[in-house]
């Protein structure tokens, strides 16, 4: 190294000379070794000794060799820092530098300088040639974004390190910037180090020329963290606008001073019927005349954000007009004041408050007022709750004084004739009518296709272009219907619970007022059906013995017929002595139909040979001066009722229109059938559709007054003389008649007669096979063992003689405990209890229940003379089998049979 021409030096980690030679440019004559043990930075820059430390400190860390020049006397020297292979020094080389390597050393210090520049731009910088490859860069490009060495950038596509969603943005940037050779920004995702992080730039380029060739210069700054204030900004705008769209509260935000709506939610486009678009393009006044106060900012001249709150009614797109509550802000938006209103919907709320006044204001003076003044006053509150024009109550029965409807207010100005008209359109044209009555349902028509005018309504009246029609449903009855028509816009379900309310309200109170009236009648009536109760209770207790008698005498003559093989002559007279106990029973059963004493038992029924078995008593009822005349339809009408039932019917009309002929006249009951293909409003009467028997009785009576009709199936209705009707016989058939899901319709002319129709569903059976019925025949025999228990000792005998006749074992008592002893002290197998219910000791049940506790598979037959509601009290009916006394052998054998048959 001493032969170098050059100097050089060992400097330690304090800075020290540890170690010199060559030609040292600073030695002044001196040896090298004379410097060995001074501090270097000492010697040769003792006023930068610091900043010489903090050199030596990174050669020594960064292991990177630094290069520094320094003019001392007139001489150049460049001091190059080497660090040491130790890493615990570093070496010095110095040497002079010539005239021409300083030029050269200032263009490279000038060019060092612009990179350094270039390097310490907060941005990042670029020229590219006209296809877009890297031609100049400084590092911030080079380290964060493209991350590659100079020698790898030079020549590559400078949009590498552009978002691939944004690079053909870019592209044609760079060739608007070439062709227009205008400056352009732009803004675009750069990738840092390839990716996938990224980073958005604000891009500006211009167009620059350098020897001919015209070059892309290109500056980017970091602008992500307001791309991140953009975006939050954006997203909160995009919640807001949810929010406010999306609500279901209805938001309008108008100008302060013109009124123009700016926005309006989707809730204010439902409520108002007009689309958003609509309303931004509407003005407030529009909907509603604001108060000058309200439009410069409701209310608020020094522009407060405290709430304000009107009520005001509002228009509808359909015309209608609701209530509304606005709570109102002023807000100011880019130097414009607003009005951020909050727009709630109170129709309901204030018409069901007045609905609630109402009620207590028809309640404090309802007993004072006639039934037809609170029926008007109901019918224009239904009016004001509506918006309808006009209203009528119309009675499907009448009320006191015959009257048909009562009107509204405004309906009574309009004249009879319009009424009438109305009326009658209403009941015989439209069927919503009959919809509302037979489904007890509120039906709205707000879609007439003809208005109805069409020679019903006078044309210069107003046509029924809506209505509402509300029944009032008490129980299963309709007794009034509640009309309202001519909204200004669509009837809504709202109307229909408001209207439904008001008609419960007032009908109640009706109906109290009408009971009220009627109470002196009520008094009277529940004698009668005391009086009437007492009859039942002897009725019962005598036919429970006519029963036991019958059944002696029915049981012998069956036996003599059946067992005896009498003679021609004797033969005939047995039978009509069976004949006439038949008939008798059957008059037992209906005095017990007659005293209401027994439950529904339907069966199918041949009404034709039901009516025929009861003409013959039911003229001799009507007396010799009526004619009774039977006409049967030919095909068998088949319905399923109780018979007992039907017999009350019949009984009961044939008597009233008995009562109904002053001398002599004539009734006729007659059967048919008819087919219903849709439900009707006939006659005072609503049919359902379906295959219907029908059931007429016609008399040449004097009639039915009109004003009289609305009442006749009413309890305790009647037009007798105190002491001479109940008013519950028609009132019974009509329960009769829905009880079996039918209907009944009358017709009557005052002096003229009256015709009482009644419609029961036919009943569709399969018929009988022939081959059944003759198998049937076979009188049924067997060989059990049957205990039979009863306490009428004609009875116990008849029972057991027929039964040991067709085979059977028979153990027979008189009493429960002679009944109890034999069980006890019988060995075999006991496999039917034949038993009376009503017995001195114990009824039939509890001997079948302590017999069934030692016979667990016993077989238990009910029998009495009885009524069946009087048995059913005994618990006979809850599972277990019964016979009506009196009874035939057949009837005996046939039940018997069924009865031991295995399950």
């Amino acid at each position: 190294m001493l032969s170098l021409p050059c100097g050089f030096v060992t400097v330690d980690l304090s800075g020290v000379i540890t170690a010199a030679g060559g030609d040292c440019p600073l030695l002044d004559g001196g040896t090298p070794a004379s410097f060995i043990g001074s501090e270097f930075f000492e010697t040769i820059c003792p006023e930068e000794r610091e900043q010489g430390l903090r050199f030596l400190e990174t050669v020594v860390v960064s292991r990177r060799s630094i290069t520094l020049e320094r003019d001392q006397d007139g001489r150049h020297v460049a001091f190059t820092l080497i660090p040491a292979d130790g890493g615990d020094a570093m070496n010095v080389i110095m040497h002079e530098v010539g005239a021409s390597l300083h030029a050269e050393r200032d263009m490279q210090q000038e060019q060092q300088f612009m990179t350094a520049i270039l390097d310490s731009l907060p941005c990042a910088f670029m020229v590219t040639d006209s296809t877009g490859r890297l031609v100049r860069w400084n590092g911030c490009h080079r380290d964060e974004f493209a991350g590659k060495t100079d020698a790898e950038l030079l020549g590559t596509d400078a949009f590498e390190i552009i978002h691939p969603d944004d690079r053909a943005y870019l592209a044609g940037k760079h060739r608007e910037v070439l062709l227009n050779g205008k400056e352009v920004w732009g803004e675009a995702r750069v990738l840092r180090q390839g990716g996938p992080e990224y980073c958005w730039r604000q891009i500006c380029a211009r167009q620059i020329e350098v020897d001919g060739t015209r070059l892309v210069l290109s500056v980017s700054v970091d602008i992500t963290d307001r791309k991140k204030t953009e975006e939050a900004l954006r997203l909160s705008e995009e919640r807001f606008r949810m929010l406010f769209h999306g609500h279901s509260a209805i938001m309008l935000v108008f100008d302060a001073q013109s009124g123009l709506i700016v926005d309006a939610n989707q809730a204010a486009a439902d409520f108002y019927g007009w689309s958003v678009d609509e309303l931004r393009g509407m003005r407030i006044h529009r909907l509603n005349p604001y108060p000058p106060e309200v439009q410069s900012g409701l209310g608020d001249s020094h522009g407060s954000r405290k709430s304000h709150l009107f009520t005001f009614h509002h228009l509808r797109k359909d015309g209608s007009i609701r209530q509304v509550e606005i709570a109102g802000n002023r807000i100011e938006i880019g130097g414009v004041s607003l009005i951020f209103a909050i727009v709630s919907d109170v129709t309901e709320r204030n018409r069901w408050a007045a609905l609630t006044e109402f009620r207590l204001r028809l309640y404090q003076h309802g007993e004072s007022v006639p039934v037809d003044s609170l029926l008007r006053e109901a019918l224009d509150e239904a009016e004001h709750q509506t918006s309808a024009t006009f209203s009528l109550f119309h009675f499907l029965g009448g009320i006191e004084d015959g009257q048909q409807q009562v009107c509204s207010s405004s309906l009574g100005q309009s004249g009879s004739s319009y009424r009438d008209a109305l009326l009658r359109r209403s009941i015989e044209v439209s069927d919503d009518w009959i919809d509302a009555a037979e489904h007890r349902r509120t039906v709205i028509r707000n879609d007439f296709s003809a208005p109805l005018h069409e020679g019903a309504i006078p044309h210069t009246l107003p046509a029924v272009t809506r209505v509402m029609i509300v029944p009032v449903v008490r129980g299963d009855e309709v007794p009034a219907m509640l009309v309202v028509g001519n909204k200004p816009y669509p009837f809504e379900p709202e109307d229909a619970l408001r209207a439904e309310a008001i008609a419960d309200i007032v009908w109640d109170i009706v109906a109290r007022k009408r009971a009220e009236m009627s109470e002196s009648r009520m008094q009277g009536a529940l004698m009668q059906i005391q009086k009437m109760e007492l009859i039942g209770q002897l009725a019962g207790g005598v036919a429970h013995d006519f029963n036991n008698m019958l059944g002696v005498i029915i049981g012998n003559a069956e036996m003599a017929v059946a067992f005896g093989e009498p003679a021609a002559e004797v033969l005939e007279n047995l039978n009509e002595i069976l004949l006439a106990a038949e008939r008798a029973a059957k008059l037992t059963d209906q005095l017990l139909a007659f005293a209401r004493k027994q439950p529904v038992m339907p069966e199918v029924v041949d009404l034709n040979d039901a009516v025929k078995a009861i003409v013959d008593m039911l003229a001799r009822l009507v007396g010799e001066a009526v004619v009774l005349v039977w006409r049967p339809c030919r095909r068998a009408p088949i319905v399923r009722i109780d018979p007992m039932q039907l017999d009350q019917i019949l009984t009961n009309l044939c008597l009233n229109s008995r009562d109904a002929i002053p001398g002599t006249g004539s009734i006729t009951i007659s059967t048919g059938e008819r087919h219903l293909e849709r439900a009707s409003y006939e006659n005072g009467a609503f049919k359902a559709a379906g295959d219907y028997v029908v059931l007429s009785i016609v008399d040449t009576g004097s009639g039915i007054p009109k004003y009289n009709l609305g009442h006749i199936f009413e309890p305790f209705f009647t037009t007798r003389a105190v002491g001479k009707g109940s008013g519950l016989g028609l009132s019974g058939v009509y329960g009769i008649v829905k009880q079996n899901n039918g209907f009944i319709e009358v017709e009557s002319e005052t002096g003229r007669g009256t015709e009482f129709r009644i419609f029961l569903p036919r009943h569709h059976i399969a018929d009988v096979d022939p081959v059944q019925e003759r198998e049937g025949a076979n009188r049924p025999l067997g060989q059990e063992t049957i205990l039979l228990v009863e306490d009428e000792p004609e009875i116990l005998n008849i029972c057991k003689t027929v039964l040991r006749k067709i085979g059977y074992d028979v153990l027979s008592a008189s009493s429960p405990t002679e009944a109890l002893m034999l069980v006890s002290g019988h060995t075999g197998h006991i496999d039917l209890l034949l038993t009376d219910v009503i017995m001195p000791e114990m009824n039939g049940r509890e001997l079948a229940n302590m017999i069934a506790s030692l016979h667990p598979e016993l077989k238990i037959l009910f029998m009495s003379g009885y009524a069946v509601g009087v048995v059913a009290e005994h618990g006979v009916f809850d599972g277990g089998n019964f016979i009506q006394k009196p009874f035939s052998i057949r009837q005996l054998a046939d039940l018997v049979r069924r009865t031991l048959q295995p399950q």
